[in-house]
């Protein structure tokens, strides 16, 4: 829903996602730099170019959206609740003898 997109940017914006938020700001650290180098009209051309490009060697190509593939990896506020709920759960139940509790250096990875 739109509701939860708005999350999602909310979370790539505050850092809650710290890897896609490191890679949102290198891409447009990136295209900053190409646009300081390359004329505007340049970069319009090659991309028009590899649209026909794609379009005459590669037909049958389906597209996919980015911004949508992006987003689908970045959590809502319920989904973050749900993960905060089984992160809770496991290391409340976690034994040394029991084979279903997570290892130390995965829950040091999810803290």
């Amino acid at each position: 829903t739109v509701h939860s997109v708005g999350e999602k940017f909310n979370h790539i914006g505050v850092w809650k996602v710290r890897l896609v938020s490191g890679i949102c700001c290198l891409v447009l650290f990136l295209a900053s730099v190409l646009l300081f180098f390359a004329n505007v009209r340049y970069v319009i051309i090659a991309w028009g170019l590899n649209k026909f490009r794609k379009f005459w060697f590669a037909p049958n190509l389906v597209c996919n959206n980015e911004l949508a593939d992006l987003l689908s990896r970045v959590p809502s506020f319920p989904e973050m609740q749900e993960f905060r709920q089984i992160r809770r759960r496991s290391t409340s139940n976690r034994s040394g003898a029991s084979g279903n509790a997570l290892s130390p250096a995965v829950m040091a990875t999810l803290r």
